[in-house]
């Protein structure tokens, strides 16, 4: 990690990191599949291990999971089109801010650093989370899986969120709790603590090459705040 003094920008990924949304995406799917008439339904637990890349992929792992028919690419559209319908009215419902959130975003902010969001989940709903749970004011930019032409772990949307809050790579630390997250920031040559309280689906980086932490607001001591 670089010094205090260089280190400027801090970008968060959403699901896993700031907010436990598992439930609320739970509740979504399992009105989608009422919606199709199967009577499959998903717990909390199964639905973490598919949260990560998109809610087009999110749906489609939860279709293969339950070995439902395979939906052509038209009807996963439509798919994505009814849960994203679904899910924008409660998809701040049951989710809760992890604890330290509220607390080291206040810190962060006061303390003059640039904070932003980027989420492989649809802008919309990024956006309206944070603004339910009244995070909107401390971030200068967020994004979602739809913003770009391309998702996380592809480095575009990390580097377009430095680049549209006017930083660098290198005053930039990235926060995530994936693979993914690790990967997006690996590509985009930019500092990465990974939380290990979140959606990591079994992934466990090397302490030795990823700094790790275990309560948000660890965070602060990392950074030497």
């Amino acid at each position: 990690m670089p010094q205090p003094q260089v280190l400027e920008t801090i970008v968060f990924d959403l699901d896993g990191t700031l907010i436990d949304s598992a439930p609320d995406i739970a509740k979504a799917i399992n009105l989608l599949l009422e919606h199709y008439q199967y009577e499959e339904r998903l717990t909390d637990r199964q639905i973490i291990v598919n949260v990560g890349n998109g809610a087009r992929a999110l749906i489609k792992k939860v279709w293969k999971q339950l070995n439902l028919p395979t939906h052509t690419e038209e009807a996963l559209d439509e798919a994505l089109q009814e849960f994203q319908r679904l899910y924008y009215p409660i998809c701040s419902q049951s989710s809760t801010l992890y604890d330290g959130v509220l607390s080291s975003i206040e810190f962060l902010y006061q303390a003059g650093f640039k904070l932003a969001v980027c989420t492989n989940k649809p802008e919309v709903h990024a956006k309206k989370i944070l603004q339910d749970y009244h995070l909107t004011k401390y971030f200068s930019f967020c994004c979602g899986g739809d913003t770009f032409s391309v998702k996380k772990p592809d480095p575009k949307p990390l580097l377009e969120t430095i680049n549209a809050i006017g930083s660098t790579t290198e005053k930039t630390c990235f926060i995530g709790d994936s693979e993914v997250d690790y990967q997006t920031a690996s590509k985009a040559k930019v500092n990465f603590i990974f939380l290990d309280f979140g959606y990591n689906n079994g992934y466990n980086p090397n302490p030795e090459e990823v700094v790790i932490c275990s309560h948000f607001s660890d965070i602060l001591k990392v950074i030497n705040l």
